[in-house]
């Protein structure tokens, strides 16, 4: 399933706010090949090695107590250093192995990785799986109170489109809390919310035309560019600059490359005119969600002078409490980009050394 950032887009368009933009988890263990199944995330830390292209298990410089056992963020971190400092495979990977496992315990354990690798021509128990870094899980989205509802009126959100709901890194396995809890108490305030809204705002139909306009105005274009171009340039620089390893010069290179791709919206190439099937017209859609996400995460991460979590400066290693034990906060005012800060609630918990 693809998640192309229109729920984040649509909040802050109607004046919602989005927070922790700049906190995403990656997971170590994406499929690389076969290419049919790339991105494939294999839950399989716990019963394998990470190797690199020599055949070292790497994770021993890294963690050499938890090892394949660390942290998501310290295991992707570990992979991405490897193959960025050329000891990962042709393919841009590094190697998971399984074989010193029992026979069978893989099958077993892990049926439905066992039984999509064999379909593919690969025994996970006699060979090597090539993998690499893929992102997992956001923890940054739309700003939410305790009843899910956003600073709109009548607007409330839940699930993995809200923000600010674990912190600067995800624990495993709750997400699927989040989904239930978030789901219900946001259906609960939001009908509580309608039941007791006594008069209703008209739509404002010239939004609607003026939105129908852009949306169909797209049909028929005859531009020089492709959107499926506009789209691998934005996956190409969020993972060369806004990945697993982040600093200064790479963030600010990424907001003048998402400036220069935006330019390329004014020119875009959709031949055909029919709404069923059109791939260049969704394309064009969900770049354009595309980008306008990729620039607040953008300017967040590089707002974050610290390492925090699961955003990681390599210019700014440490975690600095004194100045960032805070969320950012983004919202669109004049169609520009504006950050600010709220306080983190210490309430319940607060870190070592912090008081309440």
């Amino acid at each position: 399933m693809r998640n192309t950032g229109v729920g984040f887009v649509l909040a802050i368009e109607a004046g919602a706010k989005l927070i922790d933009m700049e906190f995403i988890q990656f997971y170590p263990l994406g499929l690389l090949y076969p290419e049919a199944i790339r991105g494939a995330i294999v839950g399989a830390l716990y019963y394998g090695h990470l190797l690199n292209v020599k055949g070292e298990r790497f994770m021993k410089k890294y963690d050499p107590e938890r090892l394949e056992l660390s942290t998501r963020d310290v295991v992707s971190r570990a992979a991405y250093r490897e193959i960025q400092e050329g000891r990962g495979t042709k393919r841009g990977g590094v190697y998971l192995d399984m074989r010193f496992n029992p026979p069978g315990f893989i099958k077993r354990q892990l049926p439905f990785i066992y039984n999509l690798c064999m379909n593919l021509g690969i025994n996970p128990e006699r060979e090597l799986l090539e993998v690499a870094p893929t992102c997992h899980y956001f923890m940054g989205g739309i700003k939410v109170n305790e009843k899910w509802a956003t600073d709109v009126p009548g607007l409330f959100a839940a699930g993995e489109v809200v923000g600010g709901v674990h912190g600067a890194n995800r624990l495993s396995q709750n997400s699927l809390t989040d989904i239930i809890v978030s789901g219900a108490r946001a259906g609960m305030y939001a009908a509580k919310y309608a039941k007791q809204k006594e008069k209703w705002l008209p739509i404002d139909e010239a939004q609607v035309k003026d939105e129908k306009e852009r949306i169909y105005g797209m049909l028929g274009e005859k531009g020089e560019t492709k959107p499926f171009e506009i789209k691998k340039k934005i996956k190409k620089v969020m993972w060369d600059y806004v990945g697993i390893i982040r600093n200064r010069r790479g963030l600010e290179r990424a907001l003048k490359e998402i400036k220069k791709i935006k330019e390329m919206l004014r020119d875009l190439s959709i031949p055909l005119t029919t709404m069923r099937y059109n791939i260049d017209w969704i394309d064009a859609i969900e770049a354009s969600n595309l980008l306008s996400v990729a620039e607040a995460i953008a300017a967040a991460c590089l707002t974050r002078t610290e390492t925090r979590g699961a955003h990681f400066r390599e210019d700014f290693p440490v975690r600095d409490d004194k100045k960032w034990l805070k969320h950012l906060v983004i919202e669109l005012k004049d169609g520009e980009i504006k950050l600010s800060s709220c306080p983190v609630d210490l309430s319940e918990v607060s870190p070592i050394g912090v008081d309440r």
